[in-house]
């Protein structure tokens, strides 16, 4: 496909209720508000990025395109997707400041998508990748759901094929805690390993506990980081 450069583009709303609420023991989440970013060329070939922020809102549509139109437009117009995905430029300072919504990072993933569909060639190849398959894990996001909810999206994930589960703990009841592990080992039973992440205030610490096929746990020591002072350590 012979490449063009940018001419056009368009902006479209999402707004609409998730099938379950998603968060941890500091956020809760059952919507979702985001944008699609569309990036036109010459020859109509068209690439796509978000706008997904998990916690705030988006305004309304004519409020996106136009900081869209005042913020990323001008440095976009008549470019070419190859150029600006190998352009270096710094992310901030001088005239260059970070624009709104997460507009950076939308106006990337559809240059990058335009820049493929140009060279006819799937992002992943484009970026040097050589596995068509990768594995990975199914990350439940689970904090706020019920015991049944939670028992449901794990089994069903195990039968998707999911082999390694990510859950969140940190309530202040530790029982409760690892009574959500053993529902986990019940309900993955084609599983092999799971971990979690503890989102708590005065409790920092990411921990991990693995499963033989016969379900024997065996703990696994791993690293954490502290919010507060972005030190590292090891358990």
């Amino acid at each position: 496909m012979t490449q063009g450069s940018i001419v056009d583009f368009r902006v479209t709303r999402f707004e609409f209720a998730r099938d379950r609420v998603i968060g941890d023991s500091q956020i809760r989440v059952d919507d979702v508000q985001a944008a699609a970013i569309e990036l036109i060329d010459e020859q109509g070939a068209v690439g796509l990025g978000f706008i997904n922020p998990v916690l705030e809102g988006l305004p309304a549509e004519d409020e996106i395109a136009r900081l869209f139109s005042l913020e990323a437009w001008p440095n976009l117009r008549s470019e070419f997707p190859a150029a600006l995905a190998h352009r270096r430029q710094k992310n901030r300072g001088g005239a260059r400041r970070t624009a709104s919504l997460g507009l950076d990072e939308a106006v990337q993933q559809a240059v990058w998508d335009l820049y493929a569909k140009s060279a006819d060639m799937p992002l992943w190849r484009l970026l040097g990748g050589k596995a068509r398959k990768v594995r990975v894990y199914a990350s439940g996001l689970d904090f706020h759901l019920c015991d049944e909810e939670y028992s449901r999206f794990f089994a069903s994930a195990a039968e998707d094929g999911h082999s390694a589960f990510k859950i969140k703990v940190g309530h202040p009841d530790v029982e409760r805690d690892i009574h959500r592990l053993d529902l986990l080992k019940k309900a993955s039973v084609l599983g092999r390993s799971s971990w979690s992440t503890r989102m708590k205030p005065g409790r920092p610490k990411t921990r991990c506990e693995r499963w033989s096929h016969t379900g024997t746990p065996a703990m696994t020591s791993i690293g954490w980081r502290t919010r507060s002072s972005g030190a590292t350590s090891k358990a």
